[in-house]
């Protein structure tokens, strides 16, 4: 998978994270999927390709993951994709803070030019789990088009402070 780093998404990329989120982090990604798209590939195999790519956790090998399921089933309409990810964003109440990262405008002007980065064809994908999921709240949305794939990704918790025990190491996020 070929990383897409043009300018526009650069500079969109740096000032999105700009934003510190409170106890959580983003993932930007985009990449060419020219390749896949000319080998013939599926919408579905191309899903399954590059979200494993946009995720930072590792998966387990394909013949352990759920059968039953197909990533056609996390596509949603561009409205409900746009207000999904706005709201990952803005964060606030939302996910149990007193306030917003970064306000519905600018989160709404931050879709709207990630969005400005996919030619024809979109598809859109919410609800999915990218990101370490010991943390609350894992959402955004990820956008597949006839040359381009991208993700633009929240993984956030919901308390200024929280510790976790877990093979007894304590995680503390602040800010």
């Amino acid at each position: 998978m070929t990383p897409n780093n043009n300018q526009e998404f650069l500079t969109l990329k740096a000032e999105v994270e700009a934003h510190a989120r409170l106890c959580g982090y983003y993932i930007i990604k985009l990449v060419d999927i020219t390749e896949m798209r000319e080998g013939q590939r599926d919408q579905e195999e191309i899903a399954e390709k590059v979200f494993e790519y946009f995720d930072d956790q590792t998966w387990p090998p394909i013949e352990q993951r759920p059968r039953d399921q197909s990533w056609a089933e996390y596509a949603a309409e561009r409205n409900a994709a746009k207000d999904h990810a706005i709201e990952a964003l803005v964060g606030g109440p939302s996910v149990g803070h007193t306030v917003d990262t970064i306000s519905r405008p600018v989160a709404e002007q931050y879709f709207e030019r990630f969005e400005a980065l996919f030619d024809d064809q979109r598809h859109y994908y919410i609800r999915m789990a990218f990101g370490d999921n010991q943390y609350v709240f894992l959402h955004g949305v990820a956008i597949i088009s006839r040359s381009r794939a991208g993700v633009l990704w929240v993984v956030e918790d919901d308390s200024r402070r929280w510790h976790i025990m877990r093979h007894s190491v304590i995680w503390t996020c602040s800010f």
